[in-house]
């Protein structure tokens, strides 16, 4: 039988109600409603505890490839910051798209005919 569980999209912040299935054999990903990202269903948390782990496993992760104390430390601050900003209420992110035009890398010249082929390619009038 499906649950109903508060669902925080890591993408774009969005917190929906989602419907979370318990057994493993109909286990179906939820979907962000605003940005369509796939959930995992190892980023659903279900207890502190389980967001402990999964904290702590990230951790040693970083450790192990090499990430400093001081580095973790700046990214997990940043992290969370970026969440009670989004978390606030009224909070809103205006995003405004402009077209450029298009790309100068993108037109390309004419190939440059040669003189002869012009020549060839012309209709005389008999």
């Amino acid at each position: 039988m499906p649950q109903l569980q508060r669902v925080w999209c890591p993408n774009c912040g969005t917190e929906w109600t989602a419907e979370c299935n318990t057994s493993m054999s109909e286990s179906v990903a939820p979907t962000c409603p605003s940005c369509y990202l796939p959930m995992s269903t190892s980023l659903l948390m279900r207890s502190v505890s389980e967001l402990e782990e999964q904290l702590g496993a990230l951790i040693a992760d970083a450790r192990a490839s090499g990430l400093g104390a001081e580095t973790i430390m700046q990214v997990l601050h940043a992290e969370l910051q970026y969440a009670v900003e989004i978390g606030q209420v009224g909070h809103a992110i205006n995003i405004q798209l402009i077209d450029l035009g298009l790309d100068q890398r993108d037109i390309h010249a004419r190939p440059v005919r040669d003189r002869r082929e012009m020549l060839q390619t012309r209709n005389v009038p008999e």
